[in-house]
């Protein structure tokens, strides 16, 4: 799947993913982060785990959210809005991020394994490291 990572978001677009694309609408987004939240904060207890895989999430906002631990694996965050959220242990493996905003996210122990990171708004110390692929 690493030919994913060099395609335009109109290519995304237009070859979906084995199981196809998911597109999620405002308000399920509400409510998949309502349910993450609970997640979150009951340790894993209660709620259920922020599951993104394979969704078109097009300019997306989530400033500020906590995502730690959600799965964006395969995601299409184009245009994203994720400036300051908490993306602690989130996996972004072979995501789409085509201009999305990380300015003050927290990245620590994210995966970003195969993720186009191609013009991510964020700070160059940042992006230099995500494009590494290095743990955070």
């Amino acid at each position: 799947m690493a030919e994913r990572a060099d395609k335009t978001p109109e290519e995304l677009e237009q070859s979906p993913t084995e199981s196809g694309p998911e597109i999620i609408s405002p308000g399920e987004l509400e409510e998949m982060l309502d349910h993450h939240r609970i997640w979150v904060e009951s340790e894993g207890k209660d709620g259920q785990r922020a599951d993104f895989q394979r969704a078109v999430l097009h300019d997306a906002y989530l400033q500020g959210a906590d995502l730690r631990g959600a799965n964006f694996c395969q995601a299409n965050l184009l245009g994203a809005e994720l400036q300051n959220a908490n993306l602690q242990g989130a996996d972004f493996s072979e995501a789409h991020l085509h201009k999305a905003s990380l300015q003050g996210a927290t990245l620590r122990s994210a995966n970003f394994e195969g993720a186009s990171l191609f013009r991510p708004i964020c700070r160059k110390r940042t992006c230099v490291r995500l494009t590494c692929g290095e743990p955070i």
